[in-house]
């Protein structure tokens, strides 16, 4: 198996139920390691979304804003176990553990590194919304819109910026477009994965321009433990995703009853992106219209 960095955010590090917990971006170019321990590194990504999560009581929209630099958003904790069609599993054999104190966090077998920090990009502001939306930068640098935030965010034809004033990490700007809102065949109950076969997941008004993400997570065996694997499928938008029958095979327990922080619900994503690299650190802007929702696998 093939040893790869994953954009996993580190437990406590990251609002896993806000959307800020990120796979492997598609095109699988992530950094391969060959010997050596596992490395945190550095990565910035700022998130504007319109959202809706389904349950039985019926659809609760949402909008999110918020961004973070962090030196330590990524994982190398996790194996490219197989990929199939636009689809990719990563395993972790065991979690971290560390025999002595570990003042900072663990990430290997006795391998304890310095706790990741927040990196500071100045003020931050995002214009070509639907209403004027201000990033406040927390104490840990952290940025989050102020205030409550509508369900609708921009229009599709929407041309969203941001612009940073440069502090630890140099100026820069990115910009990306609106999306369409996504609406697809997905119940709103827990979608059962162990139908047998293939599983596709349809959605109305595809976006040639766009892409489409899939994220699946393994329910923990334990509280605080990484999830022990991780599904990840982005194709483009064409109308259509298959997760293949193999892959699910593979695929670890998923706890649809589960709600907590430890268990995220899946997320599928119609999205358009910007990244660029500011002091040696890649930075992304996604806009996207995401549906969370619950899924059911027993194998």
């Amino acid at each position: 198996m093939r040893r790869v960095v994953v954009c996993l955010g580190l437990l406590g590090a990251c609002d896993i139920d806000g959307g800020a917990y990120d796979f492997p971006d598609g095109g699988v170019d992530a950094t391969t390691i060959d010997a050596g321990p596992p490395t945190l590194l550095t990565r910035g990504v700022f998130h504007v979304v319109e959202g809706v999560e389904l349950n039985p009581e019926g659809p609760v929209a949402y909008g999110q804003v918020e961004g973070r630099i962090t030196t330590g958003d990524l994982r190398s904790l996790y194996d490219l176990e197989k990929t199939e069609g636009d689809c990719r599993l990563l395993t972790i054999d065991e979690p971290p553990f560390c025999q002595a104190f570990c003042a900072g966090v663990c990430i290997g077998p006795d391998v304890c590194v310095e706790a990741p920090r927040y990196l500071s990009a100045g003020t931050a502001t995002i214009r070509g919304l639907l209403a004027t939306i201000n990033l406040a930068q927390q104490t840990d640098n952290i940025y989050l819109a102020v205030g409550e935030l509508p369900p609708d965010l921009f229009t599709s034809e929407a041309v969203v910026r941001l612009t940073t004033s440069g502090d630890e990490v140099y100026w820069f700007v990115l910009s990306a477009g609106g999306v369409r809102s996504l609406v697809t065949d997905l119940p709103s109950s827990p979608l059962d994965l162990d139908v047998g076969g293939d599983i596709t997941i349809s959605w109305s008004n595809p976006d040639p321009s766009a892409t489409v993400r899939l994220e699946l997570i393994a329910t923990n065996a334990y509280p605080g433990q990484p999830p022990p694997a991780l599904l990840d499928c982005t194709t483009m938008d064409d109308g259509d995703l298959t997760i293949p029958a193999s892959l699910l095979a593979e695929m670890p327990r998923i706890d649809a009853t589960c709600v907590d922080v430890d268990c995220p619900r899946a997320r599928l994503r119609r999205q358009h992106a910007d990244s660029i690299i500011r002091s040696t650190v890649p930075i992304q802007l996604v806009v996207a219209s995401e549906i969370r929702f619950a899924v059911s696998h027993q194998p």
